[in-house]
C-alpha cells in the first residue's frame, strides 16, 4: 500500500546522503542532515521500542490474561500518545530535511527513496 510515516526518516535520510552530481549535498547541508538524524533518530527508536513493548503487553493482557477493553484503556491511551509523539518527531525531521535541501534535491531524494512512485 506504499510507504508510511513510520518509514520516513529511515527511507529519506540515507537517500539524501547518497545524492551525487548536480544533486550532491554541500558540506553544510550534509552536516544539517546528519544533525537532523542524530537529533531525532535515537529518540524515535526509543519511542518505537516503547510502543512495541506496550503493544505486546496489551495483547498479552487481553489474549492470555483475559483482560477486557476496559482493563487496558489506560494502556491504549498511553500507546496512542506514544505513537503520536513518534509520528510528530518523524514528520518534524521530514520537514527539517525539506527545508535544508533545494527543491530539486528534495525531489531527487523522494525519487531515490521510493516515495515518488507511491
Amino acid at each position: 500500500c506504499g510507504l508510511m510515516v513510520s518509514d520516513t526518516p529511515k527511507a529519506l535520510m540515507p537517500a539524501a546522503m547518497k545524492l551525487e552530481g548536480n544533486y550532491a549535498l554541500t558540506d553544510e547541508q550534509k552536516q544539517k542532515v546528519q544533525s537532523i538524524g542524530i537529533a531525532s533518530g535515537p529518540k524515535v527508536h526509543e519511542l518505537v521500542d516503547q510502543i512495541e513493548k506496550l503493544d505486546k503487553a496489551i495483547l498479552k493482557a487481553v489474549v492470555k490474561e483475559g483482560k477486557s477493553l476496559a482493563d487496558v484503556t489506560s494502556q491504549l491511551d498511553e500507546l496512542q500518545q506514544l505513537r503520536r509523539k513518534a509520528t510528530e518527531m518523524k514528520l518534524n525531521a521530514l520537514h527539517q530535511l525539506s527545508q535544508t535541501v533545494s527543491k530539486e534535491q528534495y525531489e531527487r531524494i523522494l525519487t531515490l527513496s521510493g516515495w515518488k512512485t507511491q
